[in-house]
This record gives structure tokens, C-alpha cells and sequence, in this order.
């Protein structure tokens, strides 16, 4: 018999929650760079950190990285990068610590203003979406299966005979008796 053993895996929706963040920061442009006259182009990108589920609540730990094109003073473009880090605080309900929590993340808007020649404004908005669900292992029932096994037959020749054993030379002293004599033979 042969025991068969099958685990379900099921995950079962328990809530999803957005919400948006907006950073805003001010950034002094370092005295190894040049004055700015201009913002010409800028980009940005999120970068998450943690997500840890608190019970009800997840945290949420990042940061916001970007770069600003712009001209200089003196002609020419010259670049600036910095980041701003968040930290967010997503309430879910009815979520249990044992529970699996998924993130997705966007960039909505990213902004950046010269507020003078050494001083960036940067605002930015971020969309967070929590996704909760409950990941259930279950064992499903114990089936047993009889594996049947019937010998195998061989047919047999008539008058064939099977000869098994094992074939051993050995060396009896001068005075035992014969084996015909042991085996009460001829």
C-alpha cells in the first residue's frame, strides 16, 4: 500500500488599500557645483526599503530618488541628484500579523522649482497600494491505494529442472567419513 499526501495551498483576498504621499524638500546645491540659471529636465524613481506588517498596519520605509538637468551660469548643463527618504503608516483592516502583504508603488507627479540660484524645491506625490491575503496550507484527505502484486510465474518446460544453490569446493581430512555415508546414501 502506497500513502498519497496532497497539499492545498489557498490564498484567500482580505483587503487592498491606496493611498497617496506627497514629499516636498528643499536642496542646497553644493559649492562643487555651479550656480543654476535653469531647470531644464528632471526624472525620479521610488526605492523601497521595507515593508513590515504591523498587525493592522503596515509600515512603510523608502525613498524617493531624482535628478535635475540644468543649465549653468556660465553656459553649459551640469546635473543634480538627492534623495528624500518617507516613512508611511498604512492602516488595513482586519489584517494578522501571519498574513501575506504585497506592495505596488508609482510615481504620479515630480516637480522641481529653482527657488534661487543655490537653493531646488522638489515636491513629489506617490501612490501606495497595500494588497492583504491569507495564505492557508491544508492537507487534503489521506487516500491509500493498494499497489497489487502477484508473483510473477514463469512458465517451465516439461521436465526442466531449476537448480539453485551455491557450488563450494571444500577440503575434508583423510579420516570423515564419505558424504554418501552422511547422507545416509548408497
Amino acid at each position: 500500500m502506497e500513502l498519497i499526501k496532497k497539499q492545498i495551498h489557498m490564498n484567500q483576498w482580505k483587503g487592498n488599500v491606496t493611498t497617496q504621499i506627497t514629499l516636498d524638500d528643499d536642496f542646497i546645491v553644493p559649492d562643487t557645483l555651479d550656480d543654476m540659471e535653469q531647470v531644464m529636465l528632471d526624472t525620479g524613481e521610488i526605492q523601497i526599503e521595507t515593508v513590515k506588517n504591523q498587525g493592522d498596519k503596515v509600515a512603510v520605509k523608502g525613498k524617493l530618488e531624482f535628478q535635475v538637468l540644468y543649465r549653468k551660469e556660465s553656459g553649459g548643463l551640469q546635473t543634480l541628484g538627492g534623495n528624500i527618504p518617507f516613512e508611511e503608516v498604512v492602516n488595513v483592516q482586519g489584517l494578522e500579523e501571519k498574513d501575506y502583504v504585497g506592495l505596488n508603488w508609482m510615481l504620479e507627479d515630480l516637480n522641481t522649482d529653482m527657488i534661487n540660484s543655490r537653493k531646488l524645491g522638489v515636491q513629489a506625490i506617490i501612490t501606495l497600494q497595500v494588497r492583504a491575503c491569507l495564505t492557508r496550507t491544508e492537507r487534503d484527505r489521506c487516500r491509500w491505494r493498494r499497489l497489487s502484486a502477484r508473483p510473477m510465474r514463469l512458465p517451465l518446460l516439461s521436465g526442466a529442472r531449476i537448480h539453485t544453490g551455491l557450488r563450494r569446493n571444500l577440503a575434508l581430512p583423510e579420516a570423515s567419513p564419505t558424504l554418501a555415508g552422511c547422507y545416509g546414501g548408497r
